[in-house]
């Protein structure tokens, strides 16, 4: 079964759009695991959450137009759509061009995460990133 798509628009995310950069074409797919189980996302409740706090802390703590992830997935497997998968992320120092950014919040005491992970990060990016664009005409989230 194909994991759910839950679209930025729909979480509620807004964005600085004039911080915004071109990401360019797509060279690779960075993953990262933010922290301890204090911040894991067992189910969907909680991959909403921590958009929402990713995204609050990126745009007041950081200064950045808004979160700096393209998406998240929680243990339970969905695919939540972050940052504009047309914008520049924020995923590796200095060098974000190009580069897509899939967050998975936490990690288990025996670093494993949820057995539903394996099917959402193989899923295409290609087919992703379609579902998860707006008619906005700047293809944007």
């Amino acid at each position: 079964m194909a994991p759910r798509i839950i679209t930025a628009r729909s979480i509620g995310l807004t964005f600085r759009t004039n911080q915004l950069a071109r990401m360019g074409r797509e060279r690779s797919v960075v993953g990262h695991y933010s922290g301890a189980n204090t911040i894991r996302a067992r189910h969907l409740r909680e991959g909403l959450e921590r958009v929402r706090s990713f995204h609050r802390h990126h745009q007041s703590t950081n200064r950045w137009a808004g979160i700096g992830y393209h998406y998240l997935i929680p243990d339970s497997g969905e695919i939540l759509c972050c940052r504009p998968v047309a914008a520049k992320g924020a995923q590796v120092l200095r060098d974000n061009g190009g580069r897509t950014g899939v967050n998975v919040p936490g990690a288990g005491a025996d670093g494993r995460r949820g057995a539903r992970h394996g099917r959402s990060t193989g899923s295409s990016t290609a087919r992703t990133r379609r579902r998860c664009r707006t008619s906005t005409g700047r293809r944007w989230i």
